[in-house]
């Protein structure tokens, strides 16, 4: 059996205020601007990964964007070329879950492989460790089914 013990730490930086095309509610205007850095690290000393997110909130209905580019580059954008880029923030539980989960059934050969690729569509647009933890449960998961089937003939 696999024990896997990984840990995160995040540090959130806040940014100048920016101006934003709201695609939530459609209206120029200003946007709080912050730059999020995740780590992971596995077994608490091997570094695994760095996600780096910028995330826009819209001051005038409050919804939160996020964007895999550094805060010094999003702050040279037009607000219609970041109109092109925003997608919505899902909630941080949902994802979270989803990857948790398919982490731990990846060494179940079939079940663990569909419910990894099932999560991807979920997370793919996540721009933080759950990414990379699900990205990381399909290729455990694509591994323990292929050796069932290698040594169950």
């Amino acid at each position: 059996m696999f024990f896997f013990v990984f840990s995160t730490s995040c540090r959130e930086t806040e940014g100048p205020a920016l101006t934003i095309d709201c695609p939530s509610c459609g209206e120029r205007g200003p946007a709080d601007s912050a730059e999020i850095v995740e780590k992971g690290t596995l077994f608490f000393f091997i570094p695994s990964f760095r996600v780096r997110t910028t995330r826009l909130t819209c001051r005038n209905c409050g919804r939160s964007f996020s964007l895999n580019l550094p805060l010094k580059e999003v702050s040279q954008l037009t607000p219609a070329d970041l109109h092109q880029m925003l997608w919505k923030t899902p909630s941080s539980l949902l994802p979270t879950v989803l990857a948790l989960i398919a982490l731990a059934a990846s060494i179940i050969p079939f079940a663990g492989l569909l419910f990894a690729l099932i999560t991807q569509p979920f997370i793919w647009k996540t721009p933080s460790w759950q990414r990379i933890v699900s990205l990381f449960a399909v290729i455990i998961s694509f591994f323990s089914t292929f050796f069932y089937l290698a040594f169950r003939l």
